[in-house]
């Protein structure tokens, strides 16, 4: 949050992203030997939705089918507990004012989801190939925590500069 502290209950979004590869990428492993062929076909009709959102510069919208996409993959397992922590981790991620900075910073630069990635989790899904889900997505989560990591570097290292121009100003200034 903005005063540096989190709420008690707050988790912070590297270690929700830490959990969400665990989790959506052994989730993705089962789905790949239950998932039917609507839910497939429904995983490429919510990337196409992505693609013509992030065209559009409707990212919010793109993130909203990002969620449903992660959602139908842990619906895919067809195991009720794994679909109720997916779901709770992207509960977690609403409500986190952390996530919520963190994330504003990366649209700020840009960042939305990505179309490859999610495309490469349907491509897996589609052979049924448990392995190379699991490779997909947690190629894909880790992909989106470099990117987070990288947006976040790029914020902080802009107040670095700021900071160190206004000693430059200070200090080398002559009245």
């Amino acid at each position: 949050p903005p005063a540096g502290h989190s709420a008690a209950k707050d988790i912070g979004p590297f270690e929700l992203l830490e959990a969400r590869r665990a989790i959506e990428g052994e989730a993705c492993a089962l789905a790949a030997m239950r998932i039917t062929k609507e839910q497939l076909a429904e995983l490429s009709a919510l990337v196409a939705e992505m693609r013509d959102d992030n065209t559009q510069g409707e990212i919010v919208l793109s993130e909203e089918a990002d969620r449903r996409f992660h959602e139908l993959i842990a619906t895919a397992t067809q195991n009720t507990a794994l679909f109720a922590v997916v779901e709770s981790l992207w509960e977690t991620r609403q409500r986190s004012p952390q996530t919520h900075l963190v994330d504003d910073r990366a649209r700020a630069q840009g960042s939305k989801p990505s179309i490859d990635e999610h495309a490469a989790i349907v491509r897996a899904l589609k052979k049924r190939e448990p392995e190379a889900a699991r490779a997909a997505m947690h190629k894909h989560v880790n992909n989106v925590i470099e990117r987070l990591l990288k947006h976040t570097e790029v914020r902080e290292m802009q107040r670095l500069r700021e900071t160190a121009a206004e000693k430059r100003r200070r200090y080398t200034s002559r009245g």
